[in-house]
């Protein structure tokens, strides 16, 4: 994983960034995750509660994160290539290799929306944040990335992930059926959910419909 991440990734920090530090970097993130609803100063606090194992500080400065995380950058795309989701679309790619070759699916997963919200401009184009920026008025913050995902219900781990990008995005996806059944079609076949007498998919009504009964048949 190191070494994918080192290889889509750039700095231009004035410090040199040691591969361990890059990993501290995602593991600080990583912890940050399981543990919502802080401030980001609580997570430098030398005694808390709610840090049963040790204090981040341990692993890396505040500082330090702060400038590693702020001076994150997708590598420059190569000659010729237009396309504003073309590393995210490598990343996403060996993230589905990864997970074939080290996670097995259970026998229940699950299928839903996530969405990520973004705190910049509404205006910001993908040269100055993300690639791809929706609107979706049902979510708190309702401007950010959606993206679909399936995880295997017993571990929590997620098996595989399709971002959005707009209605013809989801109609080439969908070849004529409907959105939900094919993304989930999709993501199964990357997760290697081929047996359907041994997985059982769980989705709401986006995802759950007759078409939806009849692909996996």
């Amino acid at each position: 994983a190191a070494l994918a991440w080192r290889k889509h990734w750039h700095f231009t920090l004035k410090k040199h960034v040691s591969v361990c530090e890059l990993e501290c970097s995602f593991e600080v993130l990583l912890y940050m995750t399981v543990h919502p609803g802080r401030r980001r100063s609580q997570f430098w606090a030398k005694q808390t509660r709610w840090s049963p194992i040790h204090p981040i500080g341990e692993i890396m400065t505040k500082k330090r994160w702060v400038d590693i995380q702020s001076h994150l950058k997708f590598a420059v795309k190569p000659i010729g290539v237009t396309d504003p989701l073309f590393q995210v679309d490598s990343l996403v790619k060996q993230f589905h290799a990864n997970r074939r070759a080290t996670v097995s699916p259970g026998n229940t997963l699950t299928v839903d929306e996530l969405f990520s919200k973004w705190l910049g401009h509404e205006s910001t184009t993908h040269a100055d944040g993300m690639p791809f920026v929706q609107k979706n008025p049902n979510k708190p913050v309702g401007v950010g990335g959606e993206y679909i995902a399936l995880c295997d219900a017993q571990s929590g781990v997620m098996m595989a992930l399709e971002m959005c990008r707009g209605p013809q995005h989801n109609a080439t996806i969908a070849k004529g059926k409907l959105f939900g059944a094919a993304v989930t079609v999709k993501l199964a076949q990357e997760a290697q959910v081929t047996d359907r007498w041994k997985h059982l998919i769980v989705g709401d009504s986006r995802f759950s419909s007759l078409q939806m009964a009849l692909l996996a048949n």
